[in-house]
């Protein structure tokens, strides 16, 4: 029986512009986790028979593995009406819980799992990245000039260790979201059913419970916390996009063919127009990672359906996040450096006056300013190279440390995979083996 009908409601208006189904179809599988997980403690608490909880278990993974599309305000009603179809003991499952607590509990295992696969992807593409490392030379730039000599070891380094710091920043949000179980506060202020909130936390892979049910089920800290790690993701990968475009554009880089396009009038041209698609849809984004933050910003510390709205947001700009990731995990490993090209613009720039001043000031003890001042006004031409310069390094992209680097780098992405790993796997076995 669908929840308006008992009270004689009518009219299509409320599943016309109301109806969450089409997001829950998204959630569905941890829907029924947590479905099933209730369903388990009310048998414990002796209200449903162990062979009734077999029977409503398979009308709930039936239901959550073909969601409908349209008739229900939700998909728990339409379980609902497929559980007390499949046995009268379905009548026993409003008991203890609201769709308040549900979706809450729900919402946290998708976020984990989504965040998590998100940072599995980052630390692939990290991989791929450091599998390029190689001392060829390359221009860096400051204030888009020529300013020093990098490698292009130092350059991926850059793009590696920029996108596990963003996988990190998911595995946070991961935890937040795993760190507390709304489950037992109902619509927000409990129930008179002795649920017991540890166990059935505890069984679902959460680490502990809320301390204010009306906080459990009102708050989205863990939503927008997720929603802006998107964002931070997004963000370096458009700016790894960027820094490709400009350095395919010098031709420093040669980018993969299955990544280019050309002209339909000039057929000269190469464009490089997944990063560009990449950088678009990046930047969407991060425009949209502020969505869920606007929407729950406003309101009071109750469950209102703006937070259904904020659901619907985050999975829009994880589906951005996801798709400019794995534009990058296709194109990391292809890229290689133009040598000839790098050597030739190193030639005709001679980034070298930091190198001669520092050397000046080390060698013959005199004071920086002064070593830079004699640089700048005589125009003293060094007879520096790109492997003398990570030689001599100290600091920075030199050779010795770039090396070592490497090593922790692939190191860390290891750990950041097996962390995720780690929350991926908990929350599948959970879930319901859909078939098609």
């Amino acid at each position: 029986m669908r929840y308006r009908e008992i009270k004689g409601l009518g009219g299509d208006e409320v599943y016309k512009y109301t109806s969450s189904l089409s997001h829950d179809a998204r959630i569905s599988r941890f829907i029924a986790a947590v479905v099933k997980a209730h369903l388990g403690e009310l048998a414990r608490l002796g209200y449903i028979a162990d062979v009734d909880v077999k029977t409503l278990t398979e009308a709930v993974e039936r239901v959550s593995c073909n969601p409908p599309n349209e008739g229900y305000e939700d998909l728990w009603e339409a379980i609902e009406e497929a559980m007390l179809e499949a046995s009268p003991q379905g009548a026993w499952f409003p008991l203890g819980r609201s769709r308040n607590d549900h979706v809450a509990a729900a919402l946290r295992l998708y976020i984990a799992y989504t965040a998590s696969n998100l940072a599995l992807k980052l630390a692939e593409a990290s991989r791929s990245f450091l599998s390029t490392a190689t001392w060829d030379p390359m221009p860096g730039f400051t204030h888009g000039e020529v300013a020093y000599v990098l490698s292009w070891a130092c350059i991926t380094l850059a793009y590696s260790e920029s996108l596990l710091e963003a996988a990190e920043t998911l595995l946070y949000s991961a935890g937040l979201a795993l760190s507390k179980s709304p489950l037992g506060a109902a619509a927000g202020a409990g129930s008179l059913a002795p649920i017991n909130e540890e166990k059935i936390a505890s069984h679902l892979g959460f680490k502990g419970v809320y301390a204010s049910p009306y906080y459990a089920v009102a708050s989205r800290a863990f939503l927008t916390l997720a929603s802006s790690a998107l964002g931070v993701a997004c963000t370096e990968m458009s700016r790894i996009a960027e820094d490709l475009i400009q350095l395919h554009e010098l031709r420093l880089i040669g980018l993969p063919s299955s990544h280019l396009a050309t002209s339909s009038f000039m057929p000269h041209k190469e464009n490089p127009v997944t990063l560009e698609i990449l950088r678009a849809t990046a930047s969407e984004c991060i425009v949209k990672s502020i969505t869920p933050h606007v929407i729950t910003g406003k309101l009071r510390y109750s469950y209102n359906l703006d937070l259904q709205e904020a659901n619907r947001a985050y999975s829009e700009v994880l589906d951005a996040a996801l798709k400019a990731a794995e534009i990058l995990v296709s194109l990391a490993s292809s890229i290689k450096p133009r040598r000839s090209r790098s050597l030739k613009i190193l030639e005709e720039a001679k980034p070298y006056s930091a190198e001669e001043a520092e050397r000046l000031s080390l060698e013959e003890g005199m004071p920086f300013r002064n070593a830079y001042s004699k640089i700048a006004s005589q125009g003293i031409v060094s007879l520096w190279s790109p492997e003398k310069v990570f030689k001599a390094r100290a600091t920075g992209c030199s050779r010795r440390r770039i090396e070592s680097k490497l090593v922790e780098l692939e190191e860390h992405a290891e750990e950041v995979e097996n962390k995720a790993r780690a929350v991926t796997s908990t929350i599948e076995k959970l879930l319901p083996a859909c078939r098609s």
